[in-house]
């Protein structure tokens, strides 16, 4: 499991905060992360770890949200992609895991 494409759909369930680590034991590879939704702030942050080489982290947009005003990548403004799929939008980074990271977008 060295490159990982994380996709949290919590938004969908209108979960605000999670913690999740999902593990691969035959490659020994995992995934950990902590999400928090601000729909007030119009923000999704997510602070995340791996043993991988990198994540592509896929961060479902709430409701009629179709842009990304700004992303933070370890505190260091990035640009986010954004693909669509069906009527679901997602911002997409590219994040190296091998420490933890935190990444915060800001949509509208």
């Amino acid at each position: 499991m060295n490159r990982v494409v994380l996709s949290p759909r919590w938004t969908a369930a209108k979960v605000g905060t999670v913690a999740l680590t999902a593990r691969y034991p035959a490659s020994k590879g995992y995934v950990s992360y902590q999400y928090h939704h601000d729909p007030k702030k119009k923000t999704i942050t997510v602070t995340l770890t791996g043993g991988g080489e990198w994540i592509a982290l896929r961060l479902l947009l709430p409701g009629s949200a179709r842009k990304v005003v700004s992303a933070t990548v370890g505190g260091v403004k990035t640009e986010a992609g954004i693909e669509t799929v069906g009527s679901s939008t997602y911002a997409v980074l590219h994040v190296n895991p091998l420490k933890p990271v935190t990444v915060t977008i800001r949509y509208r």
